[in-house]
């Protein structure tokens, strides 16, 4: 009876509301709404209408047998839209957030939280049918854009790379022969918003024309620092510039040749979120919600003594060559070469400011251990440093035909990736614990075959077919490792506590040691495993405690090299014992000493290597009941690629996950229509997807590994693993390496209803909506681990393999709509212009952000523990803009998020965070444009 419900609001809601597709629009022209004077015009012959290249090739939105979309930058940045990043509530099904610098995008619930060098996307993003790999290089790309078309379900019978749930294609302004154009734009904000753009076509000759254009923006951080620290910069301020060059030669009306290069480049302060770990009890019951509220202002943040730094540089250089003939084999080439380089150094965000944050937190007024604990906090040179590079090459070769009976693209395509990844930690103030290093090198190369075909069996009714070859293969050398510096006082009161990280503190980011000398047992001898530790630190801080407590080893060491290797090297007791605050009750000897140094480093290992193949295909009916009216069937298929987790050292080399597969059923329908004597446009189509193998990745400790594998031992998942017997535990130490691993945990679905649709009002207003219905659950899976809970820390209490089957996937609100109205006010007289006006407003139901579903397994008596809720509430955004055009100048105004409403679309929980990353706060600004 519900599904019936909600199939019913489904079509009423888009009825009534209709959707608004932004159609493309050049920077010279005005905002793109239609005219009196258009809007009767049959829906074919509009010059509005929408275009889009879903099957490389130009084609109306309505005549597209499919469900795509196409956003207009132009038009969004009137609304102060102006990056990848705020995509995110501009398009139903469409969810694009940052998580610390890596940016997930998902279609229809279909999306991945794997962002590290392993994974691959489900949503392929090209840009001018370049695939990009990593979309954070492309952050700061967003700038004389055409479009950014969305296509939703599989496309790998159509693109140079697979996606399994969608592609996000962005389309730049190609130069233009004969023509001149120049745009110059400048803008400010609140925020200390600062922009300004400029875009030049130059013709050289009849055959030949440059375009270039640049964009530079910043703004200050959207957060406010009010801890010790106020010279600290807090997350969410932005620097960003780049620029595009494009030549293109067209020397006869046959051959086409573009070459295109970019440079882009982005300075920010992170984007850490807000924690609110600090002051929740996981153990309270009931004052959970109460406690968040009670923060006035959840973009309130304390520091430490750190801030952070992050940046990243995309460059590229492309070029695509297209001969046409006047028959049916045209050919096409498109090669590119991109390099993107990111670096992160620092520690962001503490916690939020909650109330009473000063005597809790630094102790400010409070006893004489919160004193001590605050100031142990006060002089926390904890800190991590990024590194990763990402260099790719791509070739796409394909021959194609546009025209009647039969339309089709078949070519082959070759992807490689070279990745490097550098990510290290120091835990200042810490006994045992004092780092975690990733440092690897990645190689990923595919070759692919594809084909897709339409045949025109009658003027109205056509047929499509697809498939497509995929190859691919990764590979992986280098090291995880996890450093522990063990020392004990007289009494062995356990443990010691050291300084790493202090001021004056420097990483080696060349280190030339990636494996060590190891006893039988598979444990790095002792003098090896600080070789190691040394290979990774360019210079020791002023105030770190290792090289105290270990001086006489690293000075023997140093001296004689040979000792890594001597399985009798051993530690003299030395300085440097730390009465720490934070175990008060830890007594150090009375000369500072220690009465033993141990370390008990876990050293991994990470050669692995892995190649999959794959068929995908696709299957499509379609015909025009009318000339404005078009039904369709279809049905298709997408894979995302198998690869490998992380060695886990003595238990083996790094299991494998599977491909995951996704096919979608759809049917659907296009019309456009005369209400009134006024032109209206309503699509809808019902989908579902049926996923295959799903492919969940999560922080998981090495222990809850095991335990998840134990649990279902037959699984081919992982066979090269041995966890049947007793597991070799060296100093009781290496089982607590924590690593993002991914397996295939479920089988499921998702399943809805999409619609969009417009029309043109009395009084020159356009009224249009997009609206989906979304259900999105796991059918069936073995219960996973609990990965809320660290098995190392939570013991076997939490940490247990839970049921998920039934539960709804992650972010699938069950509605999305988004609707918008404008209006043109042509101006006569000395203003001799327009005016036009946008309002838009989206709106998301509630969701969750994790597969448990805000579900506590193991609930005190008094009942659920609220800090493991991960509901993300209902919410709404509201934009507007307005603008006044006059000959070839243009002034622009606009608000985002008008009510100012601080939401967390995006959460982190688990017992060491409780991470919210919300909405951008209201933003206002304006622009002057001048077209020539």
């Amino acid at each position: 009876m519900n599904t019936h419900r909600y199939l019913l609001l489904a079509g009423v809601a888009s009825l009534v509301l209709g959707a608004p597709a932004y159609a493309q629009d050049a920077p010279a022209k005005p905002a793109d709404q239609p005219t009196e004077a258009t809007a009767d015009k049959p829906a074919k012959e509009d010059p509005n209408d929408i275009v889009v290249t879903a099957e490389r090739r130009p084609q109306s939105l309505q005549s597209y047998a499919g469900t795509a979309a196409v956003l207009s930058p132009t038009q969004l940045a009137k609304v102060g839209i102006v990056n990848i990043e705020n995509l995110n509530d501009t398009l139903p099904g469409l969810r694009v957030q940052n998580f610390n610098g890596a940016i997930d995008i998902a279609l229809r619930g279909i999306g991945t939280n794997q962002n590290t060098e392993l994974g691959d996307p489900n949503v392929a993003t090209h840009f001018d049918d370049v695939y990009v790999p990593r979309v954070q290089g492309l952050a700061n790309s967003y700038f004389d854009l055409k479009a950014v078309e969305v296509n939703f379900g599989p496309q790998g019978t159509l693109r140079g790379r697979n996606a399994s749930g969608g592609s996000l294609n962005f389309i730049s302004f190609a130069p233009e022969l004969g023509k001149f154009v120049g745009v110059m734009e400048v803008g400010a904000g609140n925020f200390n918003q600062a922009s300004i753009r400029g875009v030049f076509n130059v013709p050289l000759g009849d055959h030949l024309a440059f375009r270039v254009s640049g964009s530079a923006d910043r703004h200050g951080s959207y957060y406010r620092n009010v801890g010790r620290f106020p010279q600290v910069a807090a997350p969410y301020a932005d620097n960003n510039r780049g620029v595009r060059a494009q030549l293109l030669w067209e020397p006869t009306t046959r051959l086409s040749i573009l070459i295109a290069g970019d440079y882009n480049k982005q300075d920010s302060t992170g984007f850490n979120g807000s924690n609110y770990s600090k002051f929740l009890d996981p153990a309270t019951v009931g004052g959970f919600a109460n406690a968040v509220n009670s923060v006035k202002n959840p973009r309130d943040i304390i520091t430490g003594p750190l801030g952070e730094q992050y940046s990243t540089e995309h460059s590229g250089i492309r070029a695509r060559v297209t001969y046409k003939t006047d028959g049916l084999f045209n050919v096409q080439y498109i090669g590119s070469h991109r390099d993107l380089r990111t670096a992160s150094d620092g520690a962001g965000p503490a916690s939020v400011a909650y109330p009473g944050f000063e005597q809790d937190f630094y102790g400010i007024g409070g006893t004489a251990a919160q004193q001590a604990v605050g100031a142990e906090r006060s002089d926390n040179y904890g800190r991590g440093l990024g590194r990763g590079g990402s260099f790719s090459d791509f070739h796409e070769l394909r021959f194609f035909n546009d025209s009647e009976p039969l339309k089709y693209s078949v070519g082959g395509n070759y992807f490689n990736e070279r990745q490097r990844t550098l990510a290290t930690s120091v835990a200042d103030y810490n006994s045992f614990f004092q780092g975690q290093e990733f440092n690897t090198k990645t190689k990923s190369e595919t070759y692919a075959f594809y084909g897709d075909a339409t045949y025109s069996v009658t003027s109205k009714l056509r047929v499509t077919g697809g498939l497509r070859y995929t190859d691919d293969s990764k590979s992986r050398t280098g090291v995880i490792s996890r450093l522990f510096f063990g020392g004990g006082a007289a009494d062995f009161n356990c443990c010691g506590y050291f300084r790493l990280g202090t001021p004056g503190f420097e990483f080696n980011t060349n280190r030339t040691i990636f494996d060590v000398a190891r006893n039988p047992a598979g444990d790095p001898l002792p003098g090896a495993a600080l070789a190691f530790f040394l290979d990774g630190v360019k210079s020791f801080g002023a105030r770190d405690t290792i090289p105290i407590a270990f001086a006489d080893a690293i000075a023997r060491l140093r001296a004689n090299p040979a000792l890594a290797n001597d399985p009798n090297f051993g530690f003299a007791n030395g300085a440097g014992c730390i009465n720490s605050a934070t175990n008060p009750g830890y007594v150090c000897r009375a000369d500072g000493t220690f009465t033993y140094n141990f370390i008990a480093h876990t050293i991994n290992n990470q050669a692995s290597q892995i190649r999959t193949n794959f068929i995908d295909w696709r299957g499509r009916l379609e015909y025009d009941l009318t000339d404005d009216n078009l039904v369709y069937g279809l049905v298709s298929s997408g894979h995302k690629a198998a690869s490998f987790n992380d060695n886990l050292g003595s238990l083996g080399p790094a299991p494998y996950f599977r491909p995951e597969k996704v096919t979608l059923f759809e049917l659907g329908t296009k019309n456009a229509f005369t209400i009134g004597g006024r032109k209206a446009v309503l699509n809808l189509s019902a989908f579902y997807n049926d996923y295959k193998d799903q492919q969940l990745t999560a922080l998981l400790g090495v222990t809850s590994i095991v335990a998840q594998l134990r649990s279902n031992p037959n699984d081919p998942n992982s066979p090269l693993v041995n966890v049947s017997g007793p597991q070799n535990v060296p100093n009781g130490f290496s089982q607590n390496q924590v690593v993002a691993f991914t397996y295939n945990a479920a089988n499921s679905e998702t399943y809805g209803i999409q619609g969009s649709g417009s029309i043109i009002l009395p009084a020159r207003f356009k009224l249009g909506a997009d609206f989906l219905w979304l259900e999105g659950r796991i059918k069936d899976a073995a219960p996973v681990q609990d990965f809320r809970f660290q098995a190392d820390v939570a013991g076997g209490v939490d940490s247990q393999a839970r049921p998920i089957a039934g539960r709804r996937l992650p972010y699938t609100p069950r509605f999305q709509l988004n609707a918008s109205l404008a209006k043109i006010i042509p101006v006569g007289g000395p203003l001799g212009g327009s005016f036009d006006g946008l309002i838009s407003v989206s709106w998301r139901s509630s969701s969750f952000a994790t597969i448990f579903n805000s579900i506590d397994f193991n609930p005190p008596a008094a009942g659920p523990r609220e800090s493991l809720n991960d509901r993300i509430p209902s919410y709404y955004l509201v934009n507007m803009a307005v603008g006044y055009t006059h000959g070839n100048l243009r002034l622009e105004a606009y608000v985002n998020n008008l009510f100012d409403n601080t939401v967390a679309a995006g959460l982190l929980v688990n017992q060491f965070n409780n991470t919210r990353f919300f909405t951008n706060p209201r933003l206002a600004g304006g622009r002057l444009r001048i077209t020539f």
